[in-house]
């Protein structure tokens, strides 16, 4: 089936600007405006080579970005977001409940979605398939599709005697290099978006497998959690990023999931306040994954990432990154999301708010850059005492907010002191 041409204001350019600001970090902005005001870009995915960048806006258009090069294509909306991206600059999402594909040369097309209409998730790197859900009934019971060659085909779904609870609807939300490993989520009574897995058989159909199973409570059972939901899947597929709540907990948290063994493993969680979560976004081929955390009490968000064999708690990108001046101006000014990481674990796109333009800032950190000081820009020992590297309790645990009562804060440039929290 083609694909259908779709009409509205569309901009392709090369003003787009990557700006410098510390070593390895690059903010993003393009020559366009909304309601009068420069675009605010929200980057939601990075391609699997770090070459382009996708997302949304404040107001609700859609960008794709070389962001290199100051290439962009962008769309203003009422309601639409780029999801993923692949290799050739092709970002998938959608428009006002129709799944588009919006190109780097400009190309905007739509998917056929059924129904009351669909979502493009992601997309393979080469772009030859795209999940995501179709066939959707009164905009909630949604189903599980993915599209090759542009053509719709839906995935199978666990019935609810299988599940031991009810199957209100899929959707395939993350799919790895190949297209062998795509995984979603099951829209359960309580939506709390179980996880749920679809593997390619050796004739390219996929068969479905509910490894919540084992894990997800939907009431007062024995299940372990109450919360059992995926993030991501990395670029190799055996690695999925989950974010889970114990039974009988408050918090949810981190943890990562091994296809290949059936092995779950979580983040510690000994230091977390009962008030706070851990929420994972994206995961990179070694099980290194990204996330941030979030306060139940005034719904902040600061970054956090959790490398895989450096133990089980997760940092703070100012813990692991403590001379990057702006990851401490994000997590300060109280919204910092980091969403997307390549399989290499290189490069990481994420935005944050701005408490000075009240708007939003999106970047991509390229480690490798900043590790070899491309593009630095040094900090004096006068910036660097004040920049918080590490906290941590007064029994020495360490801890990603301050606490009620007395930190102790570990500075850049190595110094400690004690500060009082009230």
């Amino acid at each position: 089936m083609k694909r259908i041409v779709l009409s509205s204001f569309l901009t392709i350019s090369m003003v787009m600007s990557a700006s410098a600001q510390s070593s390895g970090i690059k903010i993003l902005s393009i020559d366009e405006t909304e309601n009068e005001m420069p675009v605010q870009l929200m980057g939601l995915a990075i391609s699997e080579n770090g070459k382009y960048v996708a997302g949304t806006t404040m107001y609700s258009g859609s960008f794709v970005c070389e962001w290199q090069t100051g290439k962009y294509a962008y769309f203003s909306s009422s309601d639409s977001q780029l999801r993923g991206v692949d290799n050739n600059g092709r970002g998938v999402g959608y428009d006002n409940y129709t799944p588009i594909i919006l190109s780097i040369d400009g190309t905007k097309s739509a998917f056929e979605a059924g129904g009351d209409g669909g979502i493009a998730e992601a997309t393979t790197p080469d772009g030859s398939i795209v999940c995501g859900s179709g066939d959707w009934v009164d905009f909630y019971a949604t189903h599980a599709c993915i599209w090759k060659k542009n053509v719709k085909a839906s995935l199978p779904e666990p019935t609810n005697k299988w599940l031991g609870f009810t199957n209100n609807g899929t959707s395939a939300k993350y799919i790895n290099g190949d297209g062998t490993v795509i995984v979603g989520q099951i829209i359960d009574d309580m939506s709390s978006y179980p996880v749920v897995v679809w593997h390619m058989n050796m004739d390219s159909t996929y068969s479905v497998d509910p490894i919540c199973r084992k894990y997800f409570e939907t009431g007062d059972g024995n299940k372990p959690y109450w919360l059992f939901s995926a993030s991501a899947v990395s670029n190799n597929g055996k690695w999925i990023a989950l974010t889970v709540q114990k039974n009988g907990s408050w918090n949810s948290i981190m943890a990562r999931y091994d296809v290949e063994n059936d092995t779950l493993y979580l983040c510690d969680d000994s230091n977390i306040s009962m008030y706070d979560n851990y929420i994972s976004t994206a995961i990179a081929d070694d099980g290194t994954m990204i996330g941030y955390s979030e306060s139940g009490m005034n719904m902040t968000r600061t970054s956090l990432i959790w490398k895989s064999g450096e133990g089980e708690q997760p940092k703070a990108f100012t813990e692991e990154w403590p001379s990057v001046s702006e990851f401490t101006k994000f997590d300060t000014d109280g919204f910092h999301v980091p969403c997307g990481i390549t399989p290499d674990g290189d490069c990481i796109v994420g935005f944050a708010s701005d408490a000075e333009t009240y708007g939003y800032n999106t970047y991509v950190f390229k480690i490798s850059d900043h590790t070899t000081g491309v593009g630095s820009v040094s900090d004096d020992n006068s910036v660097l005492k004040n920049k918080v590297a590490a906290r941590y309790t007064v029994d020495g645990k360490r801890i990603i907010k301050p606490v009620k009562g007395i930190n102790i804060v570990r500075t850049a440039d190595g110094r400690t002191h004690k500060e009082l929290v009230k």
